[in-house]
């Protein structure tokens, strides 16, 4: 996999993901029937679970990793964007450091958990309503998601300076 940004809560992680797994199954429920054969039933998708390394480089890395951990140690989900996968709602659950740090390299793993509650068992897209003067950059800075992501989630939207009081923007 190429480079990516990953966003999460207004962090973006600029050199990632350096490698990526994205996994999730359903749960199938395996009955025996009283004629020797078995019944199989979906019981639904799990939640995802996203697994990666990557690292931080040049001055300031050992702040990056730090900023990082920090949010980690939160126990609230947040929305997390990843290359071609459509936004939602994860916690960060786990962050470690795998090489010595040093000041302009720190390399690192992570996992983030798919949050259903807010997610729901198939995509569903979460919408903020702007206040008066708010534009699309506002959206975009008060819930981390990058601009760009939002001009193309919201193609209704011509301008991203214009005032949107009252009009719902897509957020993931």
């Amino acid at each position: 996999m190429s480079p990516a940004k990953i966003r999460y809560k207004g962090i973006s992680f600029e050199h990632n993901p350096k490698s990526l797994s994205v996994s999730g199954d359903c749960s199938v429920r395996v009955d025996n029937t009283l004629f020797g054969t078995q019944v199989s039933a979906n019981r639904g998708r799990k939640n995802r679970v996203i697994r990666g390394k990557g690292v931080f480089l040049g001055e300031g890395c050992l702040d990056k990793y730090t900023e990082l951990s920090r949010i980690q140690k939160k126990k609230d989900s947040g929305i997390l964007s990843l290359p071609d996968i459509e936004p939602f709602y994860a916690y960060f659950t786990s962050l470690e450091l795998v090489c010595d740090k040093t000041p302009d390299y720190v390399e690192y793993v992570f996992e983030f958990t798919e949050d259903m509650s807010k997610s729901g068992n198939a995509h569903t897209s979460y919408s903020y309503v702007c206040a008066d003067g708010e534009s699309l950059w506002d959206a975009a800075y008060k819930h981390g998601v990058d601009i760009d992501e939002l001009v193309r989630i919201n193609p209704q939207i011509r301008f991203i300076n214009d005032n949107l009081v009252g009009k719902k923007v897509r957020i993931c």
